[in-house]
């Protein structure tokens, strides 16, 4: 196990959820047996939530609280959480509460066991509404076709990289196209992915963030990445070669339950 896994929770107009979904991810991360921290992005909230991690963070000492003044999307609220993680293992999942946060457990294991740099959920029970179960089918056949990932869930959460993986991927996205971008490069650097099957549940309080926006944003991001020369990910400059000259494990698989 690491030696300190640090997970990103992003909070936007989350003040109904966020005090218990802190409480949860504390008392799952607090099973492990392992040194942790969580960083609390207030991503530009505009209701109480900032001032209940406040609050918050006085009752634990794990917890950090990074503010962003302006919401500028869900990517850039996870890279301005990413920016000041001290963790060997690397991490996050939506501050949402649609996830069980004992699956984070899961994929430590699951990647010492493999060897994988990536940890990442698959979704395989869905209690949410057939909009998001369609777009998330789309999404995963389009990754599948144009890039030919191995994996039917491209958006699960939660996603742990260790340290060096983190470090060689170079992250760029601000947008959702963040988790799509994790992949990709995990794939140009030869890098070792593993799978742990969880369930999403649906929301209890609060209201999604997923727009018919935010889909286009996805596919535009998407065909670019495959077709066009601009490269505003830096996906052509990775290769295998310079992941495994930084260590990282060859060969990208998904392994799973």
């Amino acid at each position: 196990m690491p030696a300190l896994v640090s997970l990103v929770l992003p909070f936007y107009n989350e003040e109904a959820s966020v005090a218990k979904v802190i409480s949860d991810v504390h008392a799952a991360l607090g099973k492990a047996g392992v040194s942790f921290e969580i960083i609390a992005v207030e991503n530009g909230s505009r209701d109480a939530t900032g001032e209940i991690l406040a609050e918050l963070e006085k009752q634990y000492k794990e917890l950090r609280i990074v503010h962003v003044r302006v919401n500028q999307g869900f990517g850039y609220g996870i890279m301005q959480g990413l920016s000041v993680c001290a963790g060997d293992i690397v991490g996050f999942m939506p501050g949402d509460g649609q996830v069980d946060p004992s699956v984070v457990l899961e994929i430590l294991q699951r990647m010492e066991d493999t060897g994988a740099e990536v940890g990442k959920a698959r979704r395989v029970v869905h209690h949410d509404g057939w909009q998001r179960r369609f777009i998330s089918r789309s999404y995963n056949l389009l990754m599948r076709f144009l890039f030919g990932l191995p994996t039917d869930d491209t958006n699960g959460h939660p996603k742990l990289l260790t340290r060096r993986a983190y470090s060689a991927m170079h992250l760029r996205s601000h947008d959702s196209f963040l988790d799509a971008e994790i992949l990709l490069k995990a794939q140009r650097l030869g890098v070792r992915v593993c799978e742990v099957n969880t369930k999403f549940y649906r929301r209890e309080t609060g209201r999604s963030t997923v727009r018919l926006t935010t889909c286009v944003e996805f596919l535009c991001n998407l065909m670019q990445a495959r077709f066009q020369r601009e490269d505003p990910w830096g996906l052509n400059k990775l290769s295998t070669s310079q992941g495994t000259a930084g260590g990282i494990k060859e060969g990208v698989s998904a392994h799973r339950d």
